[in-house]
């Protein structure tokens, strides 16, 4: 009697040790698949960010006179008769270098923007 007391007892041992490490495996599975999916939400808020960003430092160099690089360069309206020195173009490239929190995740944006004005005659 003894020894079916010992087997069921080890056979109960042996399920209850399987059915904890079938647990803990689903709960690792479960924390894996949440970590996957918040880095996707997280790297889709990033790129919303760094895009909006890149928009207002856009809109910023145009008004401006402050840009990251600026080229001046001929104006492709000059070649017309009636701009020929009327016209001021400058290029002006426009990056943008966003890094999520953790440093996992970083995105660049990066633009080219032709800025044309009137030129100042002192009138």
């Amino acid at each position: 009697m003894k020894a079916q007391i010992g087997m069921a007892l080890i056979i109960t041992l042996v399920f209850l040790m399987v059915m904890t490490l079938l647990t803990s495996s689903m709960l690792i599975v479960s924390q894996l698949s949440h970590k996957a999916a918040y880095s996707g939400q997280q790297q889709f808020l990033l790129e919303q960010v760094a895009l909006l960003e890149h928009i207002a430092l856009i809109q910023n160099s145009q008004n401006d006179s402050l840009a990251l690089n600026s080229v001046s360069s001929k104006c492709p309206a000059s070649y017309a008769a009636f701009s020929e020195g009327v016209l001021l173009c400058e290029l002006l490239q426009v990056d943008t270098l966003k890094h999520a929190d953790n440093k996992q995740f970083s995105l660049a944006y990066s633009s080219i923007v032709l800025k044309v004005s009137f030129k100042d005659n002192g009138q």
